[in-house]
């Protein structure tokens, strides 16, 4: 999923479950982090590491100190549990009040239905994955272009 175009990705949204690829997605599309090459040495000697994505304000040098010593580091490293956890969506919710974008999140009929936006609508059997789905789909839809400020 990490290597598709925001419009080849935006059809499958609704098949991603939750965990760490989809919390990567929300913080590369969503919250538009910064790419930064990876580590390239560690206790070990030398590994090959692709990009990883970073917090804004967050020097990749420092970043890469918090990291365990041996290993790739996967691309999605610093992203937090925005589909897993309550208390992750609800930093996410936090998010999109400081940009000024609407969003609901409801539960009808047994499932959740959350809304970013009136585009962006997604459903799922939790509160965190449906948010997550419909912030994603907000993202690969152009709104993430204007997350810069989170």
């Amino acid at each position: 999923y990490a290597t598709l175009t925001r419009e080849a990705l935006r059809p499958l949204i609704a098949t991603i479950p939750a965990g760490r690829i989809l919390d990567g997605l929300i913080a590369k599309h969503v919250l538009v982090w910064e790419s930064v090459p990876g580590p390239t040495m560690d206790y070990d000697g030398p590994i090959i590491n692709g990009p990883i994505l970073i917090p804004h304000g967050a020097p990749a040098d420092r970043a890469f100190t918090m990291l365990p010593p041996r290993g790739i580091i996967p691309w999605y490293y610093f992203s937090d549990q925005w589909s897993t956890t309550d208390r992750d969506m609800i930093a996410l919710f936090a998010h999109f009040d400081r940009i000024g974008v609407d969003y609901s999140l409801d539960r009808v009929d047994g499932v959740f239905l959350a809304s970013v936006t009136e585009d962006a609508l997604a459903i799922a059997d939790t509160r965190p994955l449906a948010f997550a789905r419909a912030a994603l789909l907000w993202g690969c839809s152009g709104g993430g272009h204007h997350a810069r400020r989170s």
